[in-house]
């Protein structure tokens, strides 16, 4: 009885049952890339700190900004929101003045900055610029793209040249009758003769530490083309990452073949702390399973003239971003938020009283996996005549 008790007043204070050790909890981020000054060190672990009582108002900013360069893309992709044409908010592209502003204001304090989400992040001519303002501030830096776009020679060296540190080509198809089937409009042929133009671009300029990725997201359509990727990878030079698709209902997979390349943890959602999405038209999301902007944290000012908040600090601390957090406390608050009813949020209710029974993070069970998340926001971002469709 004193143990169970022991384990409940646990559960009640600040200091809550997170499956980590403190030195897991507090170690730096090992991407590398970055340059480690004080103040991004020392505001990394007040932020993990923050995090670790459940705090929900934040003296730290976040140690890791998303960036959306487009809203758009080339591709239609079907069980992407954006291929599927659930646009939900304007196609647009990112303005070098609003990237700015986050720069001056979070710049000092991220380690790392990934510039994609629901579009295609090279559609913006001025990501080469965004890239090389965030490479200047001592961010890592990590892109995620289709290269199904119109490339060359100049644009691989620019791209080479920027201090990118990370770069991730999603290729789904080893032939192009296999290839378009998921990317659809993209030119198989294309994409891999950019990939050439990159790994010789990386060559002739000594940038061999910038890791140059293929990423196959394998379906049930593809499946036979595992091992035509792997050589294709093996010709191309480029390491090779092979996850399961997700797709909307049940999984696919069901012989377990493949593994999802995120699969849930016990934990309060550390995004909610330590990451924060800009899309391009202002709004401040909390990860990128955000799609309509009715889920907006809240929204930043793209010119100083128009309405938003004029600092990210102000959405960063402001009611949804402070409710969200506050969802792994006490279940209580607006329904309607895209943090309440969230796999994740609902896992953390579920460790708890795993947990206070006596259980271990190796006999939990999330009772789902990243196929059930990526759902739970696809039903979301559905708009509701389309809805019924599927």
């Amino acid at each position: 009885m004193l143990r169970l008790r022991e384990r409940l007043a646990r559960v009640g204070r600040a200091a809550r049952p997170v499956p980590l050790t403190r030195r897991e909890l507090f170690a730096l981020p090992p991407l590398g890339g970055y340059r480690l000054t004080r103040r991004r060190r020392l505001n990394y672990y007040l932020n993990r700190a923050e995090y670790e009582r459940g705090r929900t108002r934040l003296w730290s900013f976040p140690t890791r900004l998303i960036v959306e360069p487009a809203s758009a893309c080339n591709l239609r992709c079907p069980y992407c929101l954006t291929g599927a044409g659930e646009v939900g908010r304007p196609r647009a592209l990112m303005t070098l003045e609003l990237y700015r502003r986050l720069l001056d204001e979070l710049g000092d304090y991220l380690f790392e900055m990934e510039l994609f989400h629901w579009g295609e992040p090279l559609l913006n001519p001025h990501v080469y610029d965004m890239l090389e303002m965030a490479s200047a501030r001592g961010i890592a830096t990590t892109v995620n793209t289709n290269l199904a776009v119109p490339f060359d020679r100049a644009r691989a060296e620019r791209l080479v040249a920027s201090g990118l540190n990370e770069l991730t080509v999603s290729v789904d198809g080893a032939t192009q009758e296999t290839y378009e089937q998921y990317r659809v409009r993209g030119r198989l042929a294309r994409v891999v003769e950019s990939c050439r133009l990159l790994v010789d671009a990386r060559r002739r300029f000594g940038r061999e530490s910038m890791r140059l990725n293929l990423e196959f997201h394998v379906f049930a359509h593809n499946v036979d083309d595992v091992d035509g990727m792997r050589q294709l990878a093996a010709t191309l030079g480029m390491p090779l990452r092979i996850f399961k698709g997700v797709v909307p209902g049940e999984d696919w997979d069901t012989a377990g073949r493949f593994d999802y390349c995120v699969a849930p943890v016990p934990l309060p959602c550390i995004w909610l702390w330590g990451t924060a999405l800009v899309s391009t038209d202002g709004g401040v999301l909390a990860c990128r399973g955000g799609f309509q902007s009715a889920d907006d944290m809240g929204r930043l000012a793209v010119r100083p003239a128009e309405l938003g908040a004029a600092r990210f600090r102000d959405v960063w601390n402001g009611p949804r971003f402070r409710a969200a957090r506050g969802f792994y406390r006490r279940r209580d608050g607006d329904p309607t938020h895209v943090c309440f009813d969230c796999p994740n949020t609902r896992m953390w209710e579920r460790w708890k009283a795993h947990y206070v029974a006596g259980g271990t993070k190796e006999t939990f069970d999330p009772g789902f996996t990243l196929n059930g998340i990526w759902n739970y926001f696809w039903d979301r971002g559905r708009r509701p005549d389309r809805a019924s469709a599927t």
